[in-house]
């Protein structure tokens, strides 16, 4: 087998009969990974404007963001559509791009789903729509993705680097949807995996977890952070160990995982179609990845290192709330609303509901909120719903600790 980039391997395919029949694998564009909030990113090119996508393979379709919409000057046409994520559902528009490149990926008059409403950085998502019309090799570790196509290779190994590499099948979610699901096992039972970019952490779902025994009240779970995505809502993650993980014939004993509802916020009827876990950013940054739906397979290689982030030590999210009380003092709305958030859940701190109101009080009325009056209308949702959780009292103490603090500063 060969490898070689589109344009040698085109000349090398015009010469004989007997290198057409020979299993080549072309490199049609490499891309380098960058880093946006910690999250890996690839470069788009819209409407000749450059963009900052997050790569996240687990997005069913690619969605742009405001801030990508306006940079690169795309219409806009009004649309009913909805996305649903961690975060549970967002309202969409229709962005058009008169010339849009993304990889070896190229049109005119592309239309685009762009969210209205998003906490995420960056200028938008690319998602397995495009990540995906290709054979693909993610190498986190090196920061680069290649997009591939394999030529008379039928069910021969594609893995250029290591012909015995191993390899499971992969399978489109379902229908039209292209993002990539696996089967694993946890603690010897079975299990379909979705492999996500878009997930710092790997973690398994709710009901998935329930079924081995992992539920957030059980001896020796810990609550350790929230989850967020596309929409509003953040959801609270639990870490619990297991003994055995399995993907093919690798095998990985006595970890430590986290779990979450990932699907309840968008709605619990998705629960009943989504893979039961994610392998996100931790695993994927192990292993070297060969994407091969022409083949059905995912071929791994395990690179070494941990390959699950158990998530923050209690230590670590004490240092954390103490960071962004600090922080919030100084005006930082943003540390304002993340200290709100762990006040609410008791995450690194003691649950303080009327403390986390204060905070929220205080970022609503803000110059910075004023400024992004998206983010102030969910951080006015918030504050109501909690404010309809406390009592009378509470209420009013929450509002006169606002009053208090808005005045001293």
């Amino acid at each position: 087998m060969t490898i070689r980039w589109l344009g040698a391997a085109l000349m090398a395919f015009s010469f004989s009969a007997d290198a057409e029949e020979a299993c080549e694998v072309l490199k049609l564009a490499s891309l380098p990974i960058e880093y946006t909030a910690f999250k890996p990113t690839l470069h788009g090119t819209f409407n000749g404007v450059d963009l900052r996508l997050l790569m996240d393979s687990g997005a069913m379709t690619t969605v742009l963001f405001p801030s990508g919409v306006q940079k690169a000057g795309l219409e806009a046409i009004h649309s009913n559509i909805v996305s649903l994520g961690v975060g549970g559902a967002a309202n969409n528009f229709i962005a058009v791009a008169k010339d849009a490149q993304i990889g070896p990926s190229r049109g005119n008059n592309v239309h685009f789903l762009a969210v209205k409403n998003t906490k995420l950085s960056g200028d938008g998502v690319l998602g397995a729509d495009y990540l995906f019309r290709t054979d693909v090799e993610v190498l986190l570790r090196e920061n680069k993705v290649i997009f591939l196509q394999a030529q008379h290779c039928d069910d021969k190994p594609i893995s250029y680097w290591d012909h015995d590499a191993p390899w499971v099948d992969s399978h489109d979610v379902w229908g039209s949807d292209q993002r990539q699901k696996v089967e694993v096992k946890i603690n010897g039972q079975r299990f379909s995996a979705l492999l996500d970019s878009g997930a710092m952490q790997s973690m398994i779902n709710l009901r998935a977890a329930a079924s081995i025994g992992l539920k957030p009240d059980s001896l020796g779970t810990q609550l350790v952070g929230l989850v967020t995505g596309i929409g509003r809502q953040s959801v609270p993650s639990w870490r619990a160990h297991i003994d055995t993980f399995e993907i093919g014939p690798e095998t990985i004993r006595n970890i430590t995982i986290q779990f979450a509802d990932l699907y309840g916020a968008a709605g619990h009827h998705l629960d009943l179609f989504e893979p039961d876990m994610v392998l996100g950013v931790d695993f994927m940054q192990a292993h070297r990845l060969l994407f091969s739906r022409s083949q059905g397979r995912l071929y791994f290689t395990y690179l070494g290192g941990q390959i699950f982030n158990p998530g923050p030590s209690q230590e670590e999210l004490l240092k954390k709330a103490e960071h962004l009380r600090e922080e919030a003092e100084k005006n930082s709305v943003p540390d304002m609303l993340g200290l709100a958030d762990m006040l609410i859940m008791g995450i690194g701190v003691e649950k303080d509901r009327v403390e986390a109101c204060k905070w929220l009080l205080i970022a609503e009325q803000s110059s910075w909120a004023a400024s992004h009056p998206d983010l102030q209308q969910n951080i006015q949702r918030v504050r109501a719903e909690l404010l309809n959780q406390l009592d009378e009292s509470e209420a009013g103490e929450a509002r006169k600790r606002a009053a208090a603090w808005v005045a001293s500063h």
